[in-house]
């Protein structure tokens, strides 16, 4: 065996370990704590407060704006953000608590006509721009294959900043069936406070996030709060390595810009540790792939808290676990209700300490 050989095995074993060491902590954190919003936002807390936290930063980029909607979210990425069971629970889903209520209602997640949601241009639903697609391959904020993160103009859609044009140009879907670009995204809908971004990890180096960071800065350019989600793995061994290094590269990168993090990789393994490669067949991924959108009995509108979680602690029970879009969508919407609280109202959400031995350190 060469050096080079010994090399790339090395390094494979060491993936194999950081992953399963990520298993082991969430299934120990998950059995301490349950499938809590408190656990769910704990991710970033290492670098949530002091002058030079997250909220602070976050406050910072929000003053330079102006003219943005309140509550408005955006969700921009590719297929694995497209559907529409993304929002179904904070649109018209069952088992709201009063906090829930509150910040589903912030979000303007209410304000989609029942159903479908509304798919206008003009809509201040960060839930209802994204999904379901209006065009064979995209909506206004998520495409297929290249996805909203184009900056190179292989979509064929043209960076516009000028509004009426811009929009001219995103709803054109004989021109741009699946295309889309940042600039033009931007410049169409109306102005956003927040968004959670999301690329495809490039193969070739997972650890490289020069297209995402320029998604982020095009977005801080705007006065848009980015909020960091981590990858989730699929049916594929080799490909599951190369999410462990995305994975920490994008959790360090949170924490280097101050963002704010969702961990959704974290919270999966949580509920249901992926054990082997068919660990997560029909409980959150429908394909090897792409996640799925209820099961089990349970559709993307029912309850959370049912059969097995708590609505008082806001605890998840086994809808989220047959549900890859909608436990998304979930974590989105406590992780905006710490943000309103924090850099919004300027109070602090009461919550429990988590357990440190869930955060994962690069």
């Amino acid at each position: 065996m060469t050096i080079a050989h010994r090399s790339r095995r090395g390094r494979k074993v060491a993936l194999g370990v950081l992953g399963a060491l990520m298993m082991s902590l969430a299934s120990a954190a998950s059995a301490q704590t349950g499938n809590t919003a408190a656990r769910a936002n704990s991710y970033d807390d290492a670098w949530q407060d002091g002058a030079t936290g997250w909220v602070a930063n976050a406050k910072t980029i929000l003053a330079g704006g102006s003219g943005q909607v309140p509550g408005l979210v955006l969700w921009i990425g590719d297929s694995l953000t497209r559907k529409p069971a993304l929002g179904d629970w904070a649109q018209r889903g069952a088992g709201k608590t009063a906090e829930d209520q509150m910040i589903t209602s912030w979000m303007n997640a209410s304000a989609s006509p029942l159903p479908p949601p509304a798919q206008r241009i003009d809509s201040i639903d960060g839930f209802a721009l994204a999904t379901p697609y209006f065009c064979p391959a995209r909506s206004f904020t998520v495409g297929d294959g290249l996805g909203a993160w184009d900056f190179n103009g292989s979509s064929g859609m043209p960076a516009v900043t000028d509004p009426a044009t811009a929009r001219q140009i995103l709803l054109d879907c004989m021109t741009y069936s699946n295309g889309l670009t940042l600039v033009t995204i931007l410049a169409a809908i109306p102005k956003a406070q927040f968004a959670i971004p999301e690329v495809n990890l490039l193969a070739s180096n997972p650890a490289d996030l020069t297209e995402f960071t320029i998604m982020l800065n095009t977005l801080l350019s705007k006065h848009i709060v980015p909020i960091i989600i981590t990858y989730t793995y699929r049916t594929d061994t080799k490909f599951n390595l190369l999410v462990d290094q995305y994975n920490v590269a994008l959790r360090q990168l949170a924490q280097n810009m101050k963002l704010p993090l969702i961990d959704l990789q974290a919270e999966m393994l949580a509920r249901i540790p992926f054990t082997t490669l068919t660990s997560w067949d029909g409980r959150f991924l429908s394909d090897g792939v792409h996640y799925t959108e209820g099961g089990g009995g349970y559709t993307s509108t029912s309850s959370p808290y049912i059969d097995g979680g708590d609505p008082a602690t806001h605890t998840t029970g086994e809808p989220l676990k047959y549900n890859g879009y909608g436990l998304k969508g979930w974590l989105g919407v406590q992780k905006m209700k710490e943000i309103k609280a924090l850099v919004i109202d300027g109070t602090s959400p009461p919550r429990p300490n988590p357990p440190t031995n869930l955060r994962i350190v690069p």
